[in-house]
């Protein structure tokens, strides 16, 4: 393992474009740091070139306590030459940070972030007054004591990742103004979290999200094969988002098993929807033995629109498992209700 060999980096620009490279693997110690906390600090003026190897891992355990790590601080215009892939691991830092991005334009040609944090808060991405688009493969994964973290913490800020495949978010997206785009269109892609803010956010074609207690969103559009997966959740999933659009075929997981919501609220809640012709959403229901156990023996739906909801007889996925139920899906007036369910899966 190689072991640093100078002080923490500020690039400073002598004349319109700077290039530093830096080692692969790093054990760093609080002199390897500016005093704010930063390991590499671009300059605002001129063009920063940084060349990082693929992956670049960090780690960091203080001695005393550390109220912030941040991996790359980038003001000014900041080029990421073979890309940015970050792996960092911390340990007795109050909040860690991959990228911080503070009135900058971000350009590299893929984007993987991985923050794990243990005594502290972790945030993969932070933006500020910043610029950052990119078509292609990325990951912003947050994890902090064993939970999710941040992924995303965006302000002013207009931010695009459309994917390639295999992208994967772990962690919330929190976005204040500005303009946030998320487009995940792949079997491989995955976001696991939640999100409040001003958050565009587009689900299709297999690709999978995973929301966690309630989102916010200003617009998010549930294409067709887009997998909305609330199978792991034991509690009330609400989101809440100004334009909901539903395309016909979009689907929608759930574990009947998981059911612990009280009387009259519901299981899952979408609100939005803007729809002005019926389409038909999927519904694939594990688990289907344990209808006896859900309050009034139903699962609660409730879609604001005029979506509609099918049954999915059988449900063959990776071959790792089949799901044979036929659900019994109807309208109570006010929600959708899955009752009834006989077979065994």
């Amino acid at each position: 393992m190689k072991t640093p060999h100078r002080k923490h980096i500020v690039l400073a620009v002598l004349s319109t474009l700077a290039t530093s490279a830096f080692a692969s693997e790093l054990v760093l110690t609080s002199g390897d740091l500016t005093s704010e906390g930063y390991y590499i600090h671009s300059t605002p003026s001129g063009v920063n070139v940084i060349n990082l190897d693929s992956p670049t891992k960090l780690q960091f355990s203080p001695t005393n306590g550390y109220s912030t790590f941040t991996a790359i601080y980038a003001e000014g215009d900041v080029v990421f030459q073979n890309g940015l892939n970050l792996d960092i691991e911390t340990n007795g830092v109050d909040q860690t940070i991959g990228l911080c991005a503070d009135s900058s334009s971000v350009t590299t040609n893929s984007l993987r972030i991985k923050v794990d944090a243990t005594n502290g808060n972790a945030f993969a991405l932070m933006a500020d007054n910043s610029e950052l688009t990119l078509e292609g493969q990325f990951e912003l994964i947050a994890k902090q004591n064993g939970e999710l973290g941040t992924a995303l913490y965006a302000s002013d800020s207009k931010i695009s990742l459309t994917s390639s495949g295999n992208s994967k978010i772990a962690g919330n997206l929190d976005i204040y103004q500005g303009q946030v785009q998320i487009t995940l269109q792949n079997s491989t892609d995955h976001w696991k979290g939640s999100s409040s803010g001003d958050l565009k956010f587009t689900l299709r074609n297999g690709a999978h999200w995973e929301p966690i207690a309630e989102s916010d969103l200003d617009h998010w559009t549930w294409g067709a094969d887009g997998v909305l997966d609330v199978r792991n959740q034991n509690a009330e999933v609400r989101i809440v988002s100004t334009e909901t659009v539903i395309e016909n075929g979009a689907i929608l997981k759930i574990d009947l098993a998981n059911n612990i919501i009280a009387p009259n609220a519901s299981d899952l809640f979408i609100s939005g929807i803007t729809n002005t012709e019926n389409v038909e959403v999927w519904v694939y229901a594990e688990n289907s033995s344990k209808i006896s156990q859900l309050n009034a023996d139903r699962y609660t739906i409730t879609l604001d629109g005029t979506v509609s909801l099918r049954g999915a007889e059988t449900i063959t996925e990776n071959a790792l498992y089949t799901v044979s139920t036929t659900p019994i899906i109807g309208n109570d007036g006010t929600a959708w209700v899955i009752s009834g369910l006989q077979s065994e899966i």
